[in-house]
């Protein structure tokens, strides 16, 4: 099965077949000391998995509605150069991992100070 659905060599399949078992012979002798304390990194290995896999799902979630709400950039920057807003002196960056909508952090400036940067560097 290695060899012809896994399109293995046959010089790989021999020592990886012996990097398994020796695997497997350290799992069953291992698994009497499980009960005698080995549960307990077991038990925060699971939990760690389960905090960070919630907090990666979160995340994503989190991203995809911020991304839903925003505006395109294109009309945005149409609507920036016909309306009347104050302008602050300086430069602004804005680093987005989208060029096509308006970064959230300039959308939230816009509507708590309405007035933006007299240069606004989105990358």
């Amino acid at each position: 099965v290695t060899t012809s659905r896994w399109a293995l060599l046959p010089l790989l399949v021999a020592p990886l077949g012996a990097i398994l078992t020796l695997d497997l012979l350290l799992l069953i002798s291992c698994t009497n000391k499980f009960l005698d304390g080995a549960w307990l990194p077991f038990f925060f290995a699971l939990l760690l998995f389960a905090l960070m896999s919630t907090w990666a799902k979160g995340s994503h979630l989190l991203r995809d509605a911020v991304r839903s709400e925003l505006p395109p950039l294109q009309p945005f920057l149409a609507w920036l150069t016909a309306e009347p807003l104050h302008r602050a002196s300086r430069t602004a960056v804005y680093p987005v991992t989208d060029l096509d909508s308006v970064p959230p952090a300039l959308v939230v400036n816009l509507r708590q100070h309405r007035a933006i940067h007299e240069a606004v560097v989105i990358l």
